[in-house]
This record gives structure tokens, C-alpha cells and sequence, in this order.
């Protein structure tokens, strides 16, 4: 298949624009991920990701982070006691000891 002169100056055409088209997407993408980038950093002060701020006050998981508050003491280093959820049965044999 021949092709007229004219013919190939237009597809030469199309894809020097199709060429920059591409190349000006990709530096505005480049631009919007760089000032985008800088702002995940300030996520972190707004972000709150704690349990009791998404659970209702009377949830088993509130309670007890309610009382795990009680446990710290300011001065002391950050160490967490334990606890331990035991059923009604576990208790009676504890108390039986």
C-alpha cells in the first residue's frame, strides 16, 4: 500500500501531538504527586486512629481502655499490665484455689 505524501505528514502530525499529549500528562502527573507528596506528612496530625473515637462508651473495648488509662502512671516507664478475660467458670475454679 502506497501512501500519498500528504497522508504521511498527517500521521507524522498526530503523533508529535498524541507525543506531547503523553509527555504533558506525565509531568503533570509528576507535579501533582510532588505537592501531593508533601502533604501526606501532614496526615499524621490530623489522622486519629484510636478504637474508643469510633466505638460506643459502653463497648467492652472502651471499658477497657478506660481502665488501662487508670494503670499508667506519668513517671513511670510505658509498661502495660496485663489483662485477662476469663469466663465465669475459669473464675469459680480460680477463686476455689
Amino acid at each position: 500500500m502506497v501512501r500519498s505524501a500528504a497522508a504521511r505528514r498527517s500521521a507524522a502530525r498526530a503523533g508529535r501531538i498524541l507525543g506531547g499529549a503523553a509527555a504533558l500528562l506525565v509531568a503533570l502527573w509528576l507535579v501533582i504527586a510532588g505537592i501531593g507528596g508533601m502533604k501526606v506528612g501532614q496526615l499524621a496530625g490530623v489522622a486519629d486512629n484510636d478504637a474508643a473515637n469510633f466505638l460506643p462508651e459502653t463497648s467492652e473495648a472502651a471499658v477497657v481502655q478506660g481502665f488501662q488509662a487508670t494503670f499508667r502512671d506519668p513517671g513511670a516507664p510505658a509498661v502495660m499490665p496485663a489483662i485477662i478475660v476469663a469466663g465465669a467458670r475459669i473464675l469459680q475454679e480460680a477463686m476455689s484455689l
